[in-house]
């Protein structure tokens, strides 16, 4: 398990005894970890932060953790590293077919920058 303390930055805390040989068990809460999870949010968001400028292979390599685990909390925080102040000054509102005749789409996107906001199945949504 792992925190973040004020002044000393991030820790980490193994317990390398293996529960099958002393046959004792335990469990405790810590605050900040979900009761699923083996990770608190600011560990995950500093995981997160520190895959950015380099791969998230990396960062799995480096922290010794699985590759897996660190692409799901890159993908879970990145977007709360965006600045989501940006509102466009114009958008475009865009309708095609998928398939001629049969489905249609609707899409939304930043006039500026071409950036795409929605894609909506259907005229009407």
């Amino acid at each position: 398990m792992h925190d973040y303390a004020q002044r000393i930055g991030i820790f980490w805390i193994e317990l390398p005894l293996e529960r099958r040989r002393c046959g004792m068990t335990f469990s405790t809460s810590y605050p900040g970890i979900s009761s699923r999870s083996m990770a608190t949010d600011a560990f995950q968001q500093w995981v997160a932060q520190s895959c950015i400028g380099t791969s998230i292979q990396a960062v799995a390599r480096m922290l010794e953790l699985p590759y897996t685990t660190v692409e799901r909390w890159f993908y879970t925080h990145a977007p709360s590293f965006l600045p989501n102040s940006i509102q466009p000054k114009a958008v475009c509102v865009d309708e095609f077919a998928f398939r001629k005749g049969n489905d249609y789409g609707v899409s939304v996107m930043d006039a500026e920058t071409g950036e795409v906001y929605a894609i909506e199945a259907g005229k009407k949504e």
